[in-house]
C-alpha cells in the first residue's frame, strides 16, 4: 500500500513541479525536468538500501517519468490541475504495466505521453458534454 501511494504522489509531484519550473519560473522544459529528476533521486542515492527498500529504486524513476509530462507546452497542458491528473494517471499506469512497455523506445516517455493524452482526451469529453447540456 505504501508503494502504491508513494508512486502516485511521486507522479503528481514530478508533473506539477516540472510544469511550475518550466512555465512559471521560465526555466525551460529540459532544465526543469533534469532538476526535478535530480532532486527526486538525490535522497535515495545517499541513504542506505535497507531504509528505503523497493521505494529507493522505484520513486526516482517515477519522478523522472512524470517530469516528462511537465515538459508539455503551456498550450497543451494549460494548468496545474491537468498536470496533477496526468501525474496521477502516470503513477497508476506505471503500477499496472510493469514491463509491458519495454522495447517501445522510452517506456517512461511512452507512459507519460499516454497519461497526458488520456487526460487531455478526458478534458475534451467533459467540455463536449457540458456544451451539449
Amino acid at each position: 500500500m505504501i508503494l502504491i501511494l508513494s508512486v502516485i504522489i511521486s507522479g503528481i509531484y514530478g508533473a506539477i513541479a516540472t510544469y511550475l519550473l518550466n512555465h512559471e519560473f521560465s526555466m525551460g522544459a529540459v532544465r526543469a525536468s533534469a532538476l526535478i529528476s535530480f532532486t527526486g533521486a538525490l535522497p535515495f542515492h545517499f541513504v542506505t538500501e535497507p531504509f528505503y527498500g523497493e521505494l529507493g529504486s522505484v520513486i526516482p524513476i517515477v519522478i523522472m517519468g512524470a517530469s516528462f509530462i511537465g515538459m508539455a507546452s503551456k498550450e497543451i497542458g494549460n494548468n496545474l490541475k491537468t498536470m496533477g491528473v496526468s501525474g496521477l494517471l502516470f503513477g497508476l499506469i506505471f503500477l499496472s504495466t510493469g514491463d509491458f512497455f519495454n522495447g517501445y523506445g522510452g517506456s517512461l516517455g511512452t507512459t507519460a505521453a499516454i497519461a497526458l493524452g488520456a487526460t487531455l482526451g478526458l478534458k475534451r469529453l467533459i467540455s463536449l458534454k457540458n456544451s451539449l447540456i
